[in-house]
């Protein structure tokens, strides 16, 4: 694949990790870690996303 290809398709990825995050917020029944363990992103991008999503309520 190339360079660009690669990136394009990891920033997707990114982007869908974070998706799932933030579904796993919405519903309130998961804590931090399993939002983290459930998504692949780190515990402190998952306390990001949650704090943004308590700014737009």
């Amino acid at each position: 694949m190339s360079n660009i290809m690669e990136e394009l398709f990891n920033e997707g990825r990114a982007e869908e990790k974070k998706e799932i995050a933030k579904r796993c917020l919405q519903l309130g029944k998961l804590s931090i870690e399993e939002i983290a363990l459930c998504s692949g992103l780190s515990i402190e991008e998952v306390k990001k996303l949650a704090e943004t999503q308590l700014a737009y309520k």
